[in-house]
């Protein structure tokens, strides 16, 4: 089967992760209101982009072709899977401020704010 597939042009690959949300449209026209903003605002006016993150602290096991009856093993560190981390970066001065909790919600971006 394997080199059927070859003789097809499959090949065995990962595959790659793009945002599904993309919007061209949406990117321009956000890229065209901070424009505005950011010629129209205040001397001491600041503004925050603010995300979340949650790193991975393991590998995340993946597929590959593997021998029928065997087992292939990826080591781990620990037993704990990831961190949720809030933060805000300042665009001009490039200071982050940033919180750890134990769950992302409205709560603990009322937090961060």
């Amino acid at each position: 089967m394997v080199h059927l597939l070859h003789r097809l042009g499959f090949v065995y690959k990962k595959t790659r992760l793009v945002p599904c949300k993309a919007n061209k449209e949406k990117q321009e026209a956000f890229v065209k209101k901070y424009e505005e903003l950011k010629a129209n605002k205040e001397k001491d006016d600041k503004i925050y982009f603010i995300d979340a993150v949650h790193p991975q602290y393991n590998s995340m096991p993946g597929w590959g072709w593997i021998e029928k009856g065997e087992e292939m093993q990826t080591l781990s560190n620990s037993g704990r899977q990831r961190i949720n981390i809030n933060g805000a970066l300042d665009i001009e001065t490039k200071k982050i401020i940033e919180r750890e909790d134990d769950t992302i919600n409205s709560l603990s971006c009322k937090k961060l704010f």
